[in-house]
């Protein structure tokens, strides 16, 4: 009798067993396949102890760098949406192309998870370019020399140049994390630049105009900076930065392009920034929300720049559940820069047209002291965000060392609206312009953190006009 006994509870724990392990399997699954988790909530998951945490494929990468971005814990009850925040959290690193997560049953109510991770590459000539002012006659391309994973600590050395339109150089390192108990970050930068601008004749106080009629001319531009940050949390951090700037048209005598009436500014900045980050994917995110708030003071003991700024943007991300297991995303942000004090040079002013764009106002320009724009978009998937391997790729397979890398790819059809006003102080806001603009495009999310972007703009009845990018606005 003792024996049957004996063998009930045996078969009865056996069975425990294969309930622990089949939940757990099917949560951490779904963790991988990139479900959202409204769809694993539906899922009873039993208690379950993490009674350790092991990690693999991180031949470069040290342990420490990924350790310190999870927040389960050995000893801990499993949480799957922790774990999932976890993941995304890791992929926002920029060091891994793929991360699997395995669950290894040691007992009834515990088990052992397994990190595998695909390491990117780390020391990267990464080719870019872009499209001035949406003509091709204004094309400048480049390399970003990077290394993203510098002594394997997660840290950025980088050296990044561009010729054609609008030459640049720029040399940076950055550590996101210094401390244990508390944590820091750092970064320095050094760069120049000559840009090619445009600028609305004061004398003539045109407010809107097509941007090749406006005047052009070249500012040579000089900066250096650093920035120190102290975060509370995995979201919330505050930092302050300074820096030295230079800027020089070598034109005199055009009143207010420079604060100098040389030509010539140089001035010192000040700057402390709030940052709240609840994104789960950065470059393409699908739920969560980032509050940012800088304040900064352009120009310290001299009278030719000498002007408060304060920005601030906020953006939201959600995912609307339409259809059984397809999910669309609502993507919108609102960013406003608010300035006050001191006269502000040209060069300094905010502009719709150049350094931001409505989409449907091609060839147009807006330039004033400060701006507000908002944007919202609806991301249809027609190719789900998804993984292959470089080996399975017609091309790539016969490259011996891009073969063994994971690609990231996907596609979403877009409908969008924008909408944007300048203006000067002293403007009520009753006399705000806004300029609008709707249309639709197609966003491809590409290998190394690129998103591909084209899209068709409208305003009113005008034509359609189409934007290229290979940044997502946001």
């Amino acid at each position: 009798m003792g024996k049957c006994n004996q063998s009930n509870e045996i078969k009865q724990r056996k069975r425990k067993l294969v309930k622990y392990y089949f939940f757990t399997s099917i949560a951490l699954l779904l963790l991988q396949l990139d479900f959202t988790i409204a769809q694993t909530d539906s899922i009873n998951i039993p208690d379950v102890y993490v009674k350790r945490i092991l990690i693999s494929g991180n031949e470069k990468t040290n342990e420490q760098v990924i350790m310190r971005e999870l927040s389960t814990k050995e000893g801990e009850l499993l949480d799957i949406r922790k774990l999932e925040s976890d993941v995304n959290r890791l992929y926002n690193l920029g060091l891994f192309t793929k991360i699997e997560v395995q669950p290894v049953p040691v007992s009834i109510d515990s088990i052992i998870i397994l990190f595998d991770f695909s390491e990117s590459f780390y020391l990267l000539p990464i080719p870019q370019g872009g499209i001035k002012e949406n003509s091709f006659k204004k094309l400048w391309g480049g390399l970003n020399i990077v290394h993203n994973n510098f002594r394997g600590m997660n840290e950025k050395l980088g050296l990044s140049f561009g010729i054609g339109y609008d030459p640049f150089v720029k040399a940076y390192y950055k550590n996101p994390w210094i401390g244990d108990s508390s944590r820091y970050s750092f970064e320095v930068s050094i760069g120049y630049s000559r840009t090619n601008k445009r600028y609305i004749d004061s004398v003539a106080e045109i407010k809107e105009s097509k941007i090749e009629d406006l005047p052009l001319y070249k500012l040579d531009q000089f900066q250096s900076d650093l920035s120190i940050s102290r975060y509370f949390s995995k979201n919330l951090s505050v930092s302050f930065g300074a820096g030295f700037f230079v800027y020089n048209t070598g034109i005199s005598g055009i009143a207010g392009l420079t604060g100098s009436a040389d030509g010539k500014d140089r001035f010192v900045n000040l700057n402390g920034t709030v940052n709240y980050d609840t994104r789960d994917i950065q470059n393409y995110p699908n739920q969560g929300a980032l509050y940012n708030l800088k304040i900064v003071k352009y120009g310290l003991f001299t009278k030719s720049v000498d002007f408060v700024r304060i920005n601030s943007e906020y953006k939201r991300y959600f995912q609307l559940p339409l259809f059984s297991e397809f999910n669309v995303n609502w993507a919108w942000k609102f960013s406003s820069s608010v300035s006050f004090g001191g006269s502000i040079p040209e060069y300094l002013k905010l502009d719709l047209g150049q350094s931001e764009e409505i989409r449907g106002w091609k060839d147009l320009y807006f330039s004033e002291e400060s701006r507000l724009v908002m944007s919202s978009e609806l991301r249809f998937p027609i190719v789900k965000p998804s993984y292959i391997d470089g080996n399975k790729l017609p091309v790539i397979r016969n490259l011996p060392v891009l073969k063994d890398f994971s690609y990231r790819y996907g596609l979403f059809f877009t409908l969008f609206f924008d909408s944007g006003t300048v203006w000067s102080r002293g403007t009520k806001i009753s006399d705000f312009v806004f300029r609008n603009g709707y249309g639709l495009g197609l966003n491809v999310i590409l290998p190394f953190n690129f998103i591909g972007r084209i899209d068709f703009g409208w305003r009113n009845k005008s034509n359609a006009n189409i934007f290229l990018s290979l940044d997502a606005a946001f």
